[in-house]
């Protein structure tokens, strides 16, 4: 339920400000699918014009958006001039909202049957081979089969950057970073429970929300007089006139330089999110970055391998997966769809000894309404020889 709050200066009107492209950096899918960017200059617009902001309407529509966006990163004041004057003519300062950090960052689980522990140690060898050891994974599930219901409490740590920009200069006017911490309880019930979850307290999305309440508190109280000042400063009409028809030109490679670098960096993003997801053995991140024609087999061939935290509440006691040394390369790439090559070693730490597990396959994805999704399914030895064999993933060197 939205919480509304108080601005301390909002008698006192702001200048005209506009919001450039917002950022999301997570690995965690679950994040991802609820707080996107649209999501982060939606709640800023509601908010700034709470503290008596004049937010431009609409400027991700305008013409030279996105050129505003690239000349402002590199503080060219140049550029700026002229493409606000097409654009944005009104604008005194732009603004920023990204998300630098969202991830949970401790769990604990209360619930079982005291017999978990035990299963864990053997678990590792059903994890380092992706559940192709079927006959270990019934041997677990056997073993804690009694567990009816779990609580679990997930920490998260979700940290937002805003920045004030000097739509004239590009000089940075005011910065900070704000950080939220947050309990998530989740009740797991049923021996596999995975459609049973049922998560309490503050969603993420009123989360993120909060911290965008935070930093327009802190701009309203603490920036406000500085952004009217600049609203307040004269154009230099001595500036250095500039090739007005060459700078267009340069920027729009510069343009889609950055557009085509950021979209390689988000199908990037949902491969490594995958292996996050594996990480955490997170049923619902997983198959939120899979495309729906892999569903079927993620259904079929991982039961035993994500139905782990439900029947073992508190694995995280005695086992941790590592995918942090995994190294991500992108192959081909059109904006519809790409490849991406991982390689390392993914290390699973159980019973006071590490497995490091060999990575090598290449990826198969494509562009979705809701953003890239892994449409390869290689899980388990049988799944990486099908890959080699059809030319999906590169031969190991011996």
């Amino acid at each position: 339920m939205y919480q509304p709050v108080e601005y301390q200066n909002a008698a006192t009107a702001g200048p005209e400000v506009a919001l450039l492209p917002c950022e999301v950096k997570t690995l965690n899918a679950t994040f991802m699918q609820k707080c996107g960017e649209n999501n982060l200059r939606d709640f800023a617009e509601i908010e700034l014009t709470k503290a008596n902001f004049k937010v431009l309407e609409n400027a991700d529509k305008q013409a030279g958006y996105q050129e505003i966006a690239v000349a402002c990163n590199l503080g060219d004041a140049s550029a700026l001039k002229v493409f606000k004057k097409k654009a944005m003519p009104t604008a005194k300062c732009f603004l920023t909202f990204d998300i630098v950090k969202a991830e949970p960052v401790a769990f604990e689980a209360k619930g079982g049957d005291g017999q978990v522990l035990g299963a864990l140690i053997e678990l590792g060898v059903l994890i380092a081979t992706k559940g192709d050891d079927s006959g270990l994974g019934r041997s677990i599930g056997a073993a804690v089969s009694s567990v009816k219901s779990y609580e679990e409490k997930a920490t998260w740590n979700v940290t937002l950057r805003y920045k004030v920009i000097n739509a004239a200069t590009g000089e940075v006017v005011a910065t900070n970073e704000l950080t939220e911490v947050h309990e998530a309880v989740s009740e797991l019930k049923g021996a596999l429970g995975v459609d049973q979850k049922q998560t309490q307290n503050v969603t993420l999305d009123m989360l993120t929300q909060r911290l965008i309440q935070r930093a327009v508190q802190e701009i309203d109280s603490t920036h406000k007089n500085a952004m009217i000042e600049v609203a307040a400063q004269k154009e230099d009409k001595k500036a250095k006139p500039v090739n007005e028809k060459a700078l267009t030109k340069d920027y729009q490679k510069r343009v889609q330089e950055w557009v085509t670098n950021k979209d390689k960096e988000a199908a990037l993003d949902a491969m490594r999110a995958q292996n996050y997801a594996f990480a955490n053995i997170d049923i619902e991140g997983f198959k939120a970055v899979c495309c729906d024609t892999i569903q079927e087999d993620i259904a079929k061939k991982t039961t035993d391998f994500f139905g782990i935290p439900s029947k073992n509440p508190n694995w995280r006691k005695a086992l941790k997966i590592d995918v942090s040394k995994l190294e991500y390369e992108m192959k081909d790439y059109t904006p519809e769809k790409c490849s991406v090559a991982v390689k390392g070693n993914a290390d699973f730490v159980y019973s006071n000894k590490t497995n490091s597990v060999p990575q090598d396959a290449t990826y198969d994805l494509v562009k979705t309404e809701k953003g890239w999704k892994v449409c390869s399914f290689i899980w388990g030895t049988s799944d990486v020889k099908k890959a080699n064999e059809s030319g999906n993933a590169p031969e190991k060197k011996s």
